[in-house]
């Protein structure tokens, strides 16, 4: 992928600023309650993150399907967490510019 497709697959996965972790969270179904109910209302509004959301989602599912079809990657729960706990400070580090 050359940098001009990587600068693209960024900010498709971008949302809007104020929504990262709630999209982040409603692509892998953590969320819960208002907090689910106003991220679907706002995707459901907002062209970026409804992007960002569906991207999420592809990214998700083709992680699992790769950790279930390659017997060396097989992922349990804490292996997850600790993906998303990277994800989640690479993320904090993009939006602060580090």
């Amino acid at each position: 992928m050359d940098k001009s497709q990587s600068n693209v697959a960024e900010q498709e996965l971008n949302p809007c600023e104020h929504m990262t972790d709630l999209v982040s969270r409603r692509s892998d179904n953590t969320l819960a309650g208002p907090a689910k109910w106003y991220t679907d209302f706002h995707v459901a509004t907002c062209p970026k993150c409804k992007k960002a959301l569906i991207g999420l989602r592809q990214v998700n599912a083709q992680v699992k399907e790769m950790s279930s079809t390659d017997p060396n990657l097989k992922l349990d729960e804490k292996d997850w967490k600790s993906i998303e706990a990277g994800w989640d400070q690479e993320e904090k580090g993009f939006q602060s510019g580090t």
